[in-house]
């Protein structure tokens, strides 16, 4: 499997809390960072997870195409509600009460089709009211690949963010053998 990296912040004003995690047989600290966050002025809270540019990196072999070429999810959280663009199979899932309350649907690029314009490619959804409490999990396209919507659920109850993101990680390895695997957990209002 590699190595789990795991990271976690609390935002100053305690708003927030962040929790990273990748691993694979491809990640660790050496790689790029495939995470950005961001505060700008306004009161808003900007998160990306991006993969790709010339294949996920999932070294499964299936030929499937998921994930191929570049994928990225941007998550605004701003005024009580989440707002989400995302490109590619990347995914956002917004849980409440250890229930999916909102999820993306992944469109993942298909091979050898022409790139659509980059306005067509980006996907929007949202806004989605947010409460204290609520988690928003990012995560790579081999998640959804390898894990149920039952076993994201199950991994996303747990209270800490460390141990939520850990989770998905290596549970998704021991799925498959990947190369990459990403995961940003967010809870609202702290917790």
């Amino acid at each position: 499997m590699g190595v789990v990296v795991v990271e976690t912040f609390r935002e100053p004003d305690g708003a927030l809390l962040v929790a990273t995690a990748r691993g694979g047989s491809g990640g660790g600290r050496s790689s790029p960072s495939p995470f950005a966050f961001e505060r700008p002025a306004g009161g808003r809270f900007i998160a990306s997870l991006r993969e790709g540019g010339g294949g996920n990196g999932n070294g499964d072999g299936d030929g499937n195409g998921d994930g191929d070429g570049e994928s990225c999810v941007v998550v605004v959280i701003a005024d009580a509600s989440v707002h989400v663009r995302w490109i590619g199979a990347l995914e956002a899932i917004v849980f409440r009460h250890d229930a999916v309350l909102h999820r993306t649907v992944s469109r993942p690029p298909s091979i050898g089709a022409p790139a659509p314009s980059r306005d067509s490619a980006v996907d929007v959804a949202g806004p989605w009211p947010a409460e204290p409490g609520d988690l928003v999990l990012l995560c790579s396209a081999n998640v959804h690949r390898a894990l149920s919507e039952a076993d994201v659920t199950a991994l996303a109850s747990r209270e800490d963010l460390a141990t939520i993101v850990r989770g998905v990680v290596t549970t998704t390895s021991t799925r498959g053998e990947f190369a990459e695997i990403c995961a940003v957990a967010i809870r609202i209002g702290g917790r």
